[in-house]
């Protein structure tokens, strides 16, 4: 695997980007669970995944990806989420240019 400092954005790159607000492409995983006990078990294991893709470890500046070194922290949510209305969570999700955040929202459920 070729280590990068920074990339230019592809067409389909820029598109999710100047469009997020109408789709946001970047949810990519959504898990629902009985009750997650164990967060900072789950935190440790997607940071030891960051350690060996480098492509995990970029953000998006001036329409660039531009590495840099990630160490994830899963936010946790309180609400009334159900499960299916993510409009409940929009005041609540974080809106930056990092490829990766993970939320744990009322303990059962996971977002990536």
């Amino acid at each position: 695997m070729k280590k990068f400092n920074s990339r230019k954005l592809t067409d389909n790159e820029l598109s999710y980007m100047y469009f997020q607000e109408l789709a946001n492409p970047y949810f990519e995983i959504f898990m629902e669970c009985e009750e997650i006990h164990n967060i900072d078990f789950i935190e440790k294991c997607i940071n030891q995944v960051l350690q060996h893709f480098i492509e995990l470890n970029s953000e998006i500046v001036n329409k660039k990806y531009v590495y840099k070194k990630q160490n994830i922290q899963i936010k946790i949510i309180e609400n009334n989420f159900d499960g299916y209305n993510f409009e409940d969570l929009q005041g609540k999700l974080e809106n930056n240019n990092s490829v990766i955040q993970v939320y744990v929202i009322n303990k059962k459920h996971i977002l990536f």
